[in-house]
């Protein structure tokens, strides 16, 4: 499901909604064929249809490590991180891009010079480049019978120097945790999804409203928050509340209107909020999910990836579609991962 929302949304990454259709001829990406290169982040004349970019392969980084070390260990992730990023990433934020330089020197000049991947970066980007690969760790943690989250902020830190980067990968783990614990039967139901959401929130609150006095204390020049001084914490309580009610906005039709009362900074603090608007909204359709992620503009890649995680993991395999499944170039390569993942657990 990752690899799938991210086929389909690097194409229109940090492209409006308007500007998507307008490529589509007003109907909006349907799916593979006909899919526009209308991202400054692609090359209309090299980039293949249905090619993967960093949520694919930071994702790939941190599964091959786990299934390596059969369990989470920072410095062998770092180490696989560096070898995606020797192989060629396509889209790597600056964040990223800046960071794994700095540990790839560390590395290669054996702790002579760059930066250990436990020293925390300078960088305090808000970007989605944690939450966005979160999806093997859940994965490996909920069958191992393990808690994914207390190893969030140790891998977040090593390229987010915000922590709210880190953050926002929080309702994503334990929503996928508690879609994998759920058994065979799959499917959570809308009402189980919002309660585990929330049963997570105030620990989230709690360490941002943290980090936000320490940067006050510090007097960051660099600390900012998002539209109107939102927290990330409050935007995810604003999308469980609008879900509590059936009637209620986030269920209109228009799914613009849903962005638009969360926010679309193309940061951690909107994109992943959005994420779970649309999973609530579709927690049981995967196409309906994917396109609606994909044709809502801005960081369309993290945002379909991060919706194709949750609602892919909800349906299960059998139930996302084919066409979907054979347009992407590293579908086959995500499922080997996964159940290599699986041996490596139950061996």
């Amino acid at each position: 499901g990752l690899a799938i929302g991210d086929a389909l949304g690097k194409p229109g990454s940090t492209c409006s909604h308007v500007e998507i259709l307008a490529a589509t001829r007003g109907l909006g990406v349907i799916g593979f064929e006909g899919l526009p290169k209308v991202s400054p982040f692609v090359d209309p004349d090299t980039y293949e249809i249905g090619a993967t970019s960093d949520e694919t392969a930071f994702s790939r980084a941190v599964a091959v490590s786990l299934i390596r070390c059969r369990e989470f260990n920072l410095l062998d992730c770092m180490h696989a991180h560096v070898a995606e990023v020797d192989r060629g990433v396509c889209g790597m934020g600056n964040a990223s891009r800046e960071r794994l330089s700095k540990i790839k020197d560390y590395f290669t000049s054996r702790c002579m010079w760059g930066q250990a991947p436990s020293t925390p970066p300078e960088n305090v980007s808000l970007g989605t480049g944690v939450a966005m690969k979160i999806a093997p760790l859940a994965i490996h943690a909920c069958m191992a019978g393990r808690d994914a989250t207390v190893h969030i902020q140790e891998l977040g830190l090593a390229t987010h120097g915000d922590l709210r980067a880190s953050l926002g990968a929080y309702p994503i783990t334990t929503l996928l945790q508690a879609i994998l614990g759920h058994g065979s039967q799959f499917c959570v139901d809308r009402r189980r999804a919002i309660d585990c959401i929330s049963d997570h929130l105030p620990m989230v609150r709690y360490e941002e409203n943290l980090w936000e006095r320490q940067m006050l204390q510090c007097r960051a020049t660099h600390h900012r928050n998002t539209q109107e001084g939102r927290t990330f914490h409050s935007r995810v309580q604003l999308v469980l509340d609008l879900a509590a009610d059936p009637s209620g906005l986030i269920f209109a039709e228009d799914i613009d209107k849903v962005a638009a009362c969360i926010g679309s900074d193309g940061t951690v603090m909107t994109t992943v909020p959005m994420a779970l608007a649309i999973f609530l909204r579709h927690p049981e359709e995967f196409a309906q999910a994917m396109f609606e992620a994909v044709n809502l503009g801005n960081d369309t890649d993290a945002l379909a990836s991060m919706v194709g995680a949750l609602v892919g993991a909800n349906v299960g395999l059998t139930e996302i579609p084919v066409d979907l499944i054979n347009g992407t170039q590293d579908s086959g390569e995500a499922i080997r991962l996964a159940d290599m993942m699986m041996e490596t657990v139950w061996r």
